[in-house]
């Protein structure tokens, strides 16, 4: 596929796969030379549709896709929820890190960015009412966005608002299904997409939910009950230690507990954050692209007084070699009036002699 325009970190030749933290910070470095042309081309960068889609199977994987357009040029990005990857040598550690990750304690997460070209190279999509492939994605929902409404500025610090919110990935809360659906609400908050236009897809009814129990309501509310545990734990294989793993998820409603009126509203109070972020990047670009034009307009000025030196300089010179010609003419034009008149002193005094001498052989003999 022709690309027409490159744009940094969005429009590019080759696919970009990494951190959401890394990949925003990046976008929005201020360390760079003509940031407002930067500026410029990141609002052309336009979010047009937003999909959320869940893998099949029981303990299924959510993400979101969002398809970009820059001008002529088009791109497919897919975002998603990762726990943090850890390299566990023994079993302990092991056991250690899955006690966190049920209460959501200290474990980080690893939002993750892929761009590519074309839907298909970032995702496996499912036929339709094919669900033999474990592997592949169904469509939740999508919705168009308004034209223009949605950039990149505002992809990157929804993603970013949603990971320091939640910065610890938990099986039963901030997980994948949970980080989608939030990704998805709030954007339909924030760019005023109404909800008669989001259009559901063959995994609507299951989103949310993990061997069938739901955890993520339709409005990104964690709706997950603790009589619930008995049957999650026995498809997940942990609950050999029932009473260790209640008080683990104990643990994690007390930590969200005295908010349940936040939870309630859970998509409006991150679309809060979200408009905190976006204001944050702009503050910062704003007030980095300020200080560029400060620089810039002092080295403007420090041009122009160079230029205006040098022009001085040339001047001077000019004057210089203008004197240095009129000395030289002035020079030049003595000497010659200086030669002219020697030249016509030895012409008199040749015509003198001549005359002399003719007077001489004109003179009568003396008498005797």
């Amino acid at each position: 596929m022709e690309t027409h325009r490159m744009i940094r970190d969005v429009v590019e030749k080759d696919e970009f796969r990494g951190l959401i933290t890394s990949w925003a910070a990046h976008l929005c470095d201020t360390d760079i030379r003509f940031l407002q042309r930067r500026l410029d081309d990141l609002k052309t960068c336009t979010i047009e549709r937003i999909s959320h889609y869940r893998q099949a199977g029981f303990i299924a994987h959510e993400c979101i896709v969002v398809h970009i357009r820059a001008g002529p040029d088009k791109r497919v990005a897919r975002l998603e929820r990762f726990k943090e990857l850890t390299h566990l040598r023994t079993s302990a550690e092991q056991a250690v890190r899955l006690k966190h990750e049920f209460s959501g304690h200290e474990t980080g997460n690893h939002d993750n960015l892929a761009i590519a070209y074309n839907l298909e190279d970032i995702i496996k999509l499912a036929k339709e009412n094919d669900n033999s492939n474990g592997s592949a994605y169904h469509l939740v929902q999508t919705a168009a966005v308004p034209d223009g409404s949605m950039t990149i500025l505002h992809c990157a610090a929804l993603a970013l608002a949603i990971g320091e919110v939640a910065k610890d990935y938990s099986v039963f809360h901030h997980m994948c299904m949970w980080w989608a659906s939030m990704f998805f609400q709030v954007a339909c908050l924030r760019h005023e997409i109404p909800l008669e236009s989001v259009q559901t897809g063959s995994a609507y009814q299951q989103a949310g939910k993990i061997a069938g129990v739901p955890f993520v309501n339709r409005n990104a509310q964690l709706v997950f009950a603790l009589e619930h545990i008995q049957t999650v734990g026995n498809v997940l294989g942990a609950a050999k230690n029932e009473s260790a793993l209640f008080a683990a998820l104990q643990a994690d409603f007390d930590r969200l507990g005295g908010q349940e009126h936040h939870l309630l509203s859970a998509a409006q109070q991150m679309l809060v954050q979200a408009k905190i972020k976006e204001n944050e990047i702009r503050e910062k670009m704003d007030k980095a692209l300020a200080e560029w034009e400060s620089i810039e307009g002092k080295a403007h000025e420090n041009a122009l007084a160079v230029h205006a030196a040098q022009r001085q300089a040339r001047e001077a010179e000019i004057k210089a070699q203008h004197a240095e010609q009129k000395a030289e003419h002035a020079e030049r034009k003595a000497r010659q009036e200086a030669e002219a008149r020697a030249t016509a002193e030895a012409m008199a005094a040749t015509r003198i002699a001549t005359l002399e001498a003719q007077l001489e052989q004109l003179k009568f003999p003396t008498l005797k």
